[in-house]
């Protein structure tokens, strides 16, 4: 009786080791999984801190660039659409952003309806490669987006438009039930507007942007677009981001666009001493010092009468209606606006028919920051 008390016991033993063991494995499978999701909710440094009790003390990064981006028409195309079908766009969506985000040194800092943010530098520094990877990353993105389709809209193609800044920032968690990695700064607010003032499939960039990757010599390709009137900022400088040397993955035909307008920027000899306007799809550059936006226009050359003459090319504005006329277009300036900055207030898209000649005009006031008001003009016809 014994023997088989003591055969029953190492029987009990063995299955209660093996028991352990399986427990223990799936509490450890449990484990990672929870560790995944974390990760996924906040950066591993932080959620380090986290699971370890401590606290996670506010940074200060005095450089990082920041991502924004959102889908041109979606509020349209979701109106459409069933709330379950918004949903399935949106995870094809942000499903294919995250494959091109892993191969980056980029933290996703949040997504909002369409609206999705990331950021480079942070938590992570990395020296000065934060501008570098951040618009390489945007133009994955650019070429990303043209192969994710709208299942229950198959005619249907997504446009992102996006807005890159770089700066200094502050960044924490915030929240203890649902912690949060959020940005503070002026940069944040700064990368919002150049996405909101952008294009559709156009990375708009600021200057300090530009700037920065111009210092890093990886061969982004920048033209300038001129000065806008950005929100909170007045009157700023911002820029394209069209491409990079050697890059081969397919970008829209919008940058095909304006890599031929940089090209041909490049390879005009410089201006005369005297007032000139040379145009460019999606920039004006006006006057010696001042240059300005706006969209659609080819390049131009100057005639004998001091007008600029347009060569007849297709035009179009910015709701897509194509304005080209077969003729050419003259485009005048009045007064020296040499000292002064030029804004676009007026884009006249009513067509006045003259004898058989159509035409449209583009008033853009200049504002002289040293006088108050507006003064000389620049009508183009």
């Amino acid at each position: 009786m014994l023997d088989n008390m003591l055969s029953m016991m190492e029987i009990y033993s063995s299955r209660l080791e093996q028991l352990v063991a399986d427990r223990t494995a799936e509490l450890a499978q449990e484990k990672a999984k929870t560790d995944r999701l974390l990760y996924l909710m906040l950066p591993p440094s932080v959620a380090e801190q986290l699971k370890s009790g401590r606290t996670v003390v506010p940074e200060f990064f005095d450089a990082v660039s920041i991502f924004f981006s959102d889908i041109v028409g979606f509020t349209n195309i979701a109106s459409q659409s069933k709330p379950l079908e918004v949903v399935e766009l949106l995870n094809d969506l942000y499903t294919a952003f995250d494959d091109v985000i892993f191969m980056h040194d980029v933290y996703k800092v949040e997504t909002i309806g369409d609206a999705y943010m990331c950021v480079s530098g942070c938590p992570r520094r990395n020296g000065r490669r934060h501008a570098s990877e951040i618009a390489e990353m945007a133009l994955d993105l650019i070429c990303t987006v043209a192969s994710v389709k709208v299942r229950h809209r198959p005619s249907e193609s997504l446009q992102l438009r996006v807005g890159l800044h770089t700066g200094p920032c502050a960044a924490g968690v915030v929240g203890v039930a649902m912690p949060r990695y959020c940005l503070f700064g002026d940069t944040v607010n700064m990368a919002s507007r150049m996405e909101s003032t952008g294009k559709a499939l156009h990375i708009h960039i600021s200057s300090d942007m530009q700037t920065a990757l111009e210092e890093l010599n990886c061969g982004f390709l920048t033209l300038e677009r001129g000065f806008i009137q950005v929100k909170g900022k007045g009157i700023t400088k911002t820029y394209w981001l069209v491409g990079r040397e050697g890059y081969t993955k397919p970008l829209p035909p919008s940058f095909t666009v304006l890599r031929q307008v940089l090209e041909d920027v490049n390879s005009r000899p410089p201006s005369p001493s005297n007032a000139s306007l040379n145009v460019g799809d999606g920039m004006y550059s006006a006057l010696r010092k001042t240059s300005l936006a706006v969209s659609g226009i080819t390049m131009m050359s100057e005639s004998d009468d001091g007008s600029v003459v347009a060569p007849c090319s297709p035009v179009r504005s910015e709701s897509g209606v194509d304005t080209s006329f077969p003729f050419p277009r003259r485009h005048r300036i009045s007064n020296d606006t040499s000292n002064s900055i030029p804004v676009v207030t007026q884009n006249d898209d009513a067509f006045d028919e003259t004898d058989d000649v159509r035409t449209k005009t583009v008033t853009i006031a200049v504002e002289d920051p040293k006088q108050q008001g507006t003064i000389p003009r620049i009508e183009i016809s």
